[in-house]
């Protein structure tokens, strides 16, 4: 029977949301902590709602908590509900933000030192209204939230740039892979490398998890009949560099890292050229045209061409 008059006006998102939380935790006590209220009023909204609906959606005793079967389904119902919801919220969101000129950038932290940071003040320069809102996370990360419209372009490397359909790339700076090495590695005396001359090295490269630029060095190692000898992997780029500093072990990384100041690292060319650019990733269709102006602006100010 479908809900409409009286009873769709006493019916509340409030009531669904203790429902829901309550059908995930299946305990009075861990959803009323979670949705921080006592237990008694979360016990009186399910009720109300079960008397509304004119259904038992748990079946309670001293211990357990158990959905029904029409418990079940409108939990299903409420988690596609709440999605709903929340994809609507950051919908209005999106645009509230457009018309205050707000560009939301998800970047990986070594963007840093591929020119993110001058670029972000000859942008504001030019565009004053503009507002830049930073959100660091994963490229994995990124590309969801591309997808959902949580930020409007994602800044990551060329290795998460492919593939990643029905998303957008566009490069915006030309740097290839770095050997990084402690400064009294025995590897330091030389002007160039070849993949062949690392073949006994260990690697610590960048964790596969969050990014797929160890998954590209690896698939150009497999090439040439090589497999390296991975011994440790990192989420963080200082914290990469930092054990390189100090160990035997040897690093592949962009060769923008060399703009930066690190204790104890010296970089060494590859003789391969293995893509590892700054690459800004987006969805065509809803980009806003300051992130039009952002990107096309990044790309000419380094000479990149679009990939």
């Amino acid at each position: 029977m479908p809900i409409t008059g009286p009873l769709s006006d006493k019916l509340t998102l409030r009531m669904l949301r203790y429902f829901y939380v309550l059908s995930q935790t299946r305990h009075f006590g861990q959803a009323a902590d979670r949705l921080n209220i006592t237990p008694s009023p979360l016990s009186n909204q399910i009720r109300e709602l079960e008397s509304l609906l004119g259904v038992t959606l748990f079946q309670r005793n001293s211990r357990n908590v158990i959905l029904t079967e029409a418990g079940q389904t409108l939990q299903q119902e409420c988690a596609h509900l709440f999605q709903v919801v929340e994809h609507a919220v950051h919908k209005v969101q999106r645009v509230a933000e457009a018309h205050r000129g707000v560009l939301k950038l998800g970047l990986v932290s070594s963007a840093f030192w591929s020119g993110l940071g001058q670029h972000l003040d000859a942008f504001g320069c030019r565009h004053p209204a503009h507002q830049i809102d930073l959100v660091e996370a994963s490229p994995e990360a990124q590309k969801r939230m591309v997808i959902e419209h949580q930020i409007d372009i994602g800044l990551v490397r060329f290795a998460d740039a492919m593939n990643i359909h029905p998303l957008s790339a566009r490069k915006l700076t030309d740097e290839s892979f770095v050997v990084a090495m402690a400064r009294h590695h025995p590897l330091s005396q030389h002007s160039r490398l070849s993949l062949e001359a690392l073949r006994d090295c260990e690697f610590s490269l960048f964790n596969r998890r969050n990014s797929a630029s160890a998954d590209l060095f690896i698939s150009e190692c497999k090439k040439r009949n090589l497999v390296p000898k991975i011994l440790k992997e990192f989420v963080e780029p200082n914290t990469l560099m930092a054990y390189v500093a100090h160990s035997n072990s040897i690093a592949i990384v962009p060769s923008s890292f060399a703009n930066h100041r690190w204790d104890n690292i010296h970089f060494v060319p590859l003789k391969e050229a293995i893509g590892a650019g700054l690459y800004a990733i987006y969805d065509r269709s809803s980009l806003p045209p300051a992130g039009q102006d952002f990107i096309a602006e990044f790309s000419h100010s380094t000479a990149a061409s679009p990939a």
